[in-house]
């Protein structure tokens, strides 16, 4: 889904504070804003890989796509991923969709950086359909109040604890 703006909002008083336009970044920067749900960008994702041959510079390949595999090695530079069941894989590209606590990290990170530092912050992801809202007098007026676009609710009160919420439409 295309973003056209990113707006800013004070989450005590609901009064914008910003709100930018960013419709016009595929001309600004060469791409537009968008969001996707992360399970349809991975259906989509696996759809084009399930695709028997694909053109690449004008070469005919064919792709196979190994799931359910435990990874237990990768040598990125060499392109050769080794398998908990003792087999490897030459590869082109390897996808890394495995989350903040990726296995293939440890593979492509120098080891030496700890990655691990407590940061006291938490994010929490949910879907609520927009049908849900609107069953709330309180949800609707911020509906009719939402820009097309990514909102950011911010607590201008509790600045230094970093509380805010960050509000877009990923579907339709």
């Amino acid at each position: 889904m295309r973003l056209e703006n990113w707006e800013t909002v004070d989450g005590n008083s609901l009064k914008q504070i910003r709100n930018q336009d960013i419709s016009q970044a595929d001309k600004n920067i060469g791409a537009p804003f968008c969001a996707i749900h992360r399970n349809d960008l991975s259906q989509d994702l696996l759809a084009l890989a399930r695709l028997s041959d694909t053109t690449v510079d004008g070469e005919k390949r064919s792709i196979d796509l190994v799931l359910d595999a435990k990874v237990v090695h990768v040598d990125a530079e060499k392109g050769i991923v080794s398998l908990a069941d003792g087999s490897s894989q030459e590869v082109d590209l390897i996808v890394a969709a495995d989350g903040v606590h990726s296995a293939l990290r440890q593979f492509v990170v120098d080891p030496a950086v700890d990655m691990s530092a407590d940061t006291g912050l938490s994010a929490f992801r949910f879907l609520m359909p927009n049908a849900v809202l609107q069953q709330s007098a309180a949800a609707q007026r911020l509906l009719a109040q939402k820009a097309n676009g990514v909102s950011l609710y911010v607590d201008t009160v509790n600045a230094d604890e970093e509380r805010h919420i960050t509000w877009y439409a990923c579907r339709g």
